[in-house]
């Protein structure tokens, strides 16, 4: 499991397929879990972690599911931790849904970079 991270736009998704020369792409948006296991990429993560928030659904084994499913499987994700607190209650819940899982990946993950204006910076597994 690789897992790259950033703010949104920052050419994340463009970044991975140039450099690991992939374009099997789910999209956290409207993908399943069972959709994951064949995919080289999932896009959007934090997508998915919303709709399992939205849906009631509990976030704390996700990772363990995928890694499970699929031990190759790039996550991209939108860090969305940063910036000023939200005021409603769902959105909170969310924000943290989505810190607890990166921390979850990064933890199973033998490479892990952040990518800013298209530029990754390794923090975990080297080149």
């Amino acid at each position: 499991m690789e897992v790259y991270f950033g703010g949104a736009y920052q050419g994340k998704l463009d970044y991975v397929c140039s450099k690991k020369n992939m374009s099997v792409v789910a999209d956290g948006a409207d993908c399943n879990i069972e959709d994951l296991e064949n995919a080289e990429i999932l896009n959007h993560m934090h997508l998915l972690i919303k709709r399992y928030v939205k849906e009631g659904k509990s976030t704390d084994s996700l990772i363990d599911s995928l890694y499970d499913i699929n031990p190759e499987i790039i996550i991209i994700c939108d860090e969305v931790g940063s910036g000023i607190v939200p005021l409603e209650k769902e959105d909170r819940i969310y924000r943290e849904a989505v810190g607890r899982v990166l921390c979850s990946a990064v933890k199973k993950a033998v490479h892990v970079e952040r990518v800013i204006c298209g530029i990754g910076q390794c923090l975990k597994g080297g080149q």
